[in-house]
Formats: C-alpha cells, structure tokens, sequence
C-alpha cells in the first residue's frame, strides 16, 4: 500500500509540475501585436538609407490570406499559416507612430485617395509624393502569427514602391525580456517592372 502511495504522489506531483511549466508560456495579446509592430518600425529605423527617404507605413494590416503562399519562396512554417488563418485583421489600425525621419505611419484611406487623385491606372503616384515629399514607397504589416509557446513569431511586411516594384518579407520575430525584436527576414516575393 505505502508504494501505491508513493507512486500516487509522485503522478499528482508530476502533473501539478506539468501544469505550472504550461502555465509558464506567455500567450499573446493584442500589447503583444503593437510590441511587435513597434519593435518592426524602430528595427527598421536602425539602417537608414542615405539619402533618408521615408516609407509610407499604412495603419490598416497587410491581408496575409490576400497572398498565394503557395508560390513564395520561402515557406513559413505551418503554424504561422495556421495562425494567420485564425486572425482577421478588418477592425486593426496600428497606431500613428513615426518612430524616425523613415518611418511615418499614415491612414489607407488617405494614401487610397491620393493614389486614385490622378485617375490613372497604375496610379502615377504624383499625388502621393506631393504629400509625402522624397517618400520611397508605401509599406504595410500585417497582424502577427505567434509560435505555440508564444516565444516567437512573424509578420507579413509588403511594400510598393511607385509603380515599378512590389515585393514582401516574412519577418520572424523572437521575445526575450527586453521584448520583441526581429531575428530573421526572408524574402516571400519581389517583382520588379
């Protein structure tokens, strides 16, 4: 009897310690997707270009299921794909930031409208430029896919610049106790005319 005991105590301690280390993993919030969209843009501020040239970044999220992963050229791991599945990104804004003289964010709306000012297609982007003077191109980002320990985790980063080229990155992101910070990019698609 005494060693059913023992063996009983030791399944219920085990248990507890299994269920303390679960609850040890961090599960993402919505502070965790403007971390990582701050951490993104000031990241990003680190290299700038010379001469600067600012990159419009647009407060609505990238539509990641908008993509055809399929012919990427690198592929993300399956989870972030299912992560990115779950999430709808209609009701987001990302906050107006302007971390540096590169990075400014700005409303869709108000980029939508100035890019279909001249009545072009493709849009000329003169009146983008007028509003946004040296600006390089338009940027967007979408909502994070975390991992499942919430450890790590990646966003969709697409840009257009002018009419001439479009591409997007994966962007994997990795938390430590200073917070996010970016700790890979890989390019999904470029496309240059």
């Amino acid at each position: 009897m005494r060693a059913l005991t023992s063996v009983l105590v030791l399944s219920v301690a085990t248990l507890v310690a299994c269920d303390r280390s679960a609850s040890l993993e961090h599960v993402p919030g919505p502070s965790d997707d403007v971390a990582i969209f701050e951490a993104l843009l000031v990241d990003e501020c680190m290299y700038p270009r010379n001469p600067p040239t600012p990159e419009i970044v647009l407060d609505v999220p990238a539509d990641v299921a908008s993509e055809e992963m399929a012919s990427w050229k690198w592929q993300p791991p399956a989870e972030y794909v299912d992560y990115w599945a779950r999430r709808s990104s209609s009701t987001v804004r990302w906050p107006k930031l302007a971390p540096c003289a590169t990075r400014r964010v700005a409303e869709k709306e108000k980029v939508d409208a100035l890019l279909a000012k001249d009545g072009k297609i493709p849009p000329s982007f003169e009146y983008f430029y007028s509003a946004f003077p040296n600006a390089r191109g338009i940027a967007q980002v979408s909502l994070p896919a975390y991992s499942a320990d919430g450890r790590s985790a990646a966003v969709l980063r697409t840009f257009r610049h002018d009419i001439y080229a479009s591409g997007a990155d994966v962007v994997v992101l990795m938390r430590d106790a200073s917070g996010w910070r970016p700790a890979q990019v890989h390019n999904v698609r470029l496309s240059i005319f």
